[in-house]
């Protein structure tokens, strides 16, 4: 799955007499495998309503 790319891009004139920038990027785009890293991450996941044990307070 691939989405936009957030990198930081730069423009540069090529000519001055160019009606519009171009564009300059060193980033490299890379798709992941979604289902692979949601699953990671649900594995990781804190629970909203956990079972918590209270000490004896001794």
């Amino acid at each position: 799955m691939c989405y936009g790319n957030t990198a930081l891009t730069t423009f540069y004139w090529e000519a001055p007499i160019s009606r519009q920038p171009s564009v300059r990027s060193n980033s490299k785009s890379l798709c992941a495998n979604w289902d692979s890293i949601e699953n990671w991450t649900y594995s990781r996941k804190v629970s909203v309503d956990p079972d918590y044990k209270r000490s004896s307070g001794k």
